[in-house]
């Protein structure tokens, strides 16, 4: 974080967690409102889309064009390696986005990919396909978990 620029226009996409926001900004998180502010200053660096993470806790998406959305990750019942937790939401939403979905979409498939990652001794999951991907989001979100 130490060598990102405070100008971020022409950034599609930035994910990031409360620790690294925290860092950047110079800031320490003590409500929920200044935990919803973090979306907020990440967009006025000119990113178009921010999604800010908090672990097993609710995080948050902001767009530039005034979305906003609270969601919360479909709680872990035997955690075997959180290793590679991130990256794996990363990837679930930017291929969401690279396949043309919504915001909401894409984040139920970081949040998909990365429910199922921590629960796989392997950083990146054997049995990982698109269409393993979109069968267990349906899944794991019959009930809806974005607002």
């Amino acid at each position: 974080m130490s060598h990102l620029t405070g100008d971020l226009s022409g950034v599609t996409w930035l994910i990031v967690n409360q620790d690294e926001s925290e860092m950047f900004f110079q800031t320490e998180v003590k409500s929920e409102q200044d935990f919803g502010r973090l979306a907020e200053r990440w967009l006025e660096t000119g990113v178009k889309n921010v999604v800010v993470t908090r672990g097993a806790e609710p995080g948050i998406y902001g767009s530039r064009e005034g979305a906003r959305l609270s969601f919360t990750p479909p709680k872990v019942l035997h955690v075997v390696d959180v290793t590679g937790a991130g990256d794996s939401l990363a990837s679930g939403i930017i291929y969401g986005h690279l396949q043309g979905l919504e915001p909401p979409t894409s984040i139920r498939l970081g949040m998909t990919n990365s429910y199922y990652t921590i629960q796989s001794p392997f950083t990146v999951r054997r049995d990982l396909s698109a269409e393993t991907l979109l069968a267990q989001m349906n899944l794991l979100f019959t009930e809806e978990k974005i607002s």
